[in-house]
């Protein structure tokens, strides 16, 4: 999975990728780095050399079905309910 965003607000659909066990490739913006830790392959997104080095680096040397199983059991740890219920408190907080 390829996300080229500029700017995201959190990056679900990041998540989804690596909960069925694709490796996911995506701009190297903060939100990324922070949600996904090491478990992405980061580029810069304004620099197509670079996605396209990114992209011939992962075709020359796929993720095995270990490292699938990690991404995801870390996607796991992440879910529609936890983020509802926090949200939730946050928008709560405010009154």
């Amino acid at each position: 999975f390829i996300n080229t965003s500029l700017e995201e607000g959190f990056g679900m659909s990041n998540l989804e990728a690596l909960s069925n066990g694709t490796l996911v490739l995506c701009s190297n913006i903060s939100v990324f780095n922070e949600i996904l830790k090491n478990n992405a392959i980061y580029f810069d997104p304004q620099n197509i050399d670079s996605i396209y080095h990114q992209i011939l680096s992962v075709l020359h040397n796929p993720p095995n079905l270990i490292k699938k199983n990690s991404f995801t059991n870390y996607a796991k740890s992440f879910s529609w309910n936890k983020t509802a219920k926090f949200t939730s408190m946050f928008y709560e907080s405010l009154f």
